[in-house]
């Protein structure tokens, strides 16, 4: 029973890692479930066709794993921040700085006391690295154009299927370049 604990702890502290890994061995499975499909002349035909495998329920965990684990570090971090700034300045400063910033207006500090600290350093850091690095702004253009294409596609079910096949995949490229 120890070990069965010991191992749960393991799996708590990166369980995207952990996804990831069964991804992979998945990955060379060719375990499907087909959802459904377009007969073209009366027969089955593989591209017409929409699926689930066991690999692609592994890789969404993964992201899922890795977005929660992102969301939860920046939250914690800028709490930290927030803590040690507060905890390092004497009240009597802070006393101060408070009676300074009288001509706030009192609507804008309580709108500002509801946003995390670090969330909007934290979206322009991530607009600044999206839009100044090309490996990453180019396949989510490319993801984009995607979804912008099943407007004019014969078959939009199938077309929905195959955009998110490549942002699924996309995706995936953006946890490798971060995590490797």
């Amino acid at each position: 029973m120890e070990t069965l604990a010991n191992y749960w702890q393991i799996f708590k502290k990166r369980p995207d890692v952990w996804f990831f890994w069964a991804f992979l061995a998945a990955s060379t499975l060719s375990v499907r479930k087909v959802l459904f499909f377009y007969p073209v002349n009366g027969g089955f035909n593989e591209y017409t066709g929409v699926y689930l495998y066991l690999s692609d329920i592994f890789l969404c965990l993964t992201l899922l794993a890795w977005l929660y684990l992102l969301n939860n570090n920046i939250s914690i971090l800028s709490r930290l921040k927030t803590l040690h700034t507060k905890c390092s300045t004497p009240a009597s400063l802070r006393r101060a700085s408070f009676a300074s910033r009288g001509g706030w207006n009192i609507f804008k500090e309580k709108v500002l006391a509801l946003v995390p600290r670090g969330t909007f350093s934290w979206f322009k850091q991530a607009y600044q690295q999206t839009v100044h690095n090309y490996l990453i702004s180019f396949p989510l253009i490319l993801s984009l154009f995607s979804f912008v294409s099943i407007s004019w596609s014969i078959s939009k079910p199938i077309a929905l299927f195959r955009s998110i096949k490549l942002l699924e995949f996309i995706l995936l490229y953006l946890y490798i370049v971060y995590n490797v």
